[in-house]
């Protein structure tokens, strides 16, 4: 299913979140982790206090790792939905990291207008997004405690409920994002949009 979104079509193609399918099959035309991979590598620092992201800080909790950048409208639109999660799993092994390839000086002015009271997290010249293959955002990937992916997702069927299932060790049953076909290609149009924001 492709959801609609209404905004520029230059960034139309690369901010769908990639069309999603149901089911545990890969369109092998697609490039996505799998339900089950372990946890990829994280590079990347945090925008509060500039300190590199591990796995380790996260080890024991549920981690939800969500990749965005600024001009894309559904991630943002997605930010008050993560505020209100992030207050609901407060006193819980719950983790939002929102992770941008975008500069401290892009987003620092536009976190001002649109707060996320997420770990908002830097990535190191896209070697998250890459790790990740996280190309179709915006993509939110949630990991159960022991480091295992149980879900890709679009922002919009993260839900308190499918987080209460991960917190019982069950793998949501949602639909899954299909990912994004061109990894390079993505890659390439993302930094041409970085080195015009600097």
């Amino acid at each position: 299913m492709i959801r609609p979104v209404f905004f520029m079509p230059l960034v139309l193609v690369f901010c769908l979140s990639a069309a999603t399918a149901a089911g545990s099959g890969q369109d092998p035309e697609f490039y996505t982790l799998q339900i089950g991979d372990p946890r990829p590598e994280l590079h990347a620092r945090s925008f509060s206090d500039g300190h590199s992201l591990t796995w380790k800080e996260l080890e024991g909790e549920v981690a939800v790792v969500d990749f965005w950048a600024t001009w894309c409208a559904p991630c943002v639109e997605a930010f008050p939905k993560f505020n209100n999660l992030v207050e609901t799993f407060a006193d819980r092994p719950v983790r939002f990291v929102s992770v941008t390839y975008e500069s401290e000086s892009m987003i620092r002015p536009f976190l001002e207008n649109h707060p996320l009271e997420t770990t908002v997290a830097l990535d190191d010249d896209f070697k998250s997004f890459r790790s990740f293959m996280a190309w179709g955002i915006p993509a939110v990937y949630i990991f159960n405690p022991g480091g295992d992916l149980v879900s890709v997702i679009h922002p919009e069927d993260l839900s308190r409920r499918l987080l209460e299932a991960v917190l019982l060790d069950q793998i949501p049953e949602v639909e899954q994002s299909r990912g994004w076909s061109d990894p390079e290609g993505a890659e390439e149009y993302f930094r041409s949009l970085a080195e015009k924001g600097k």
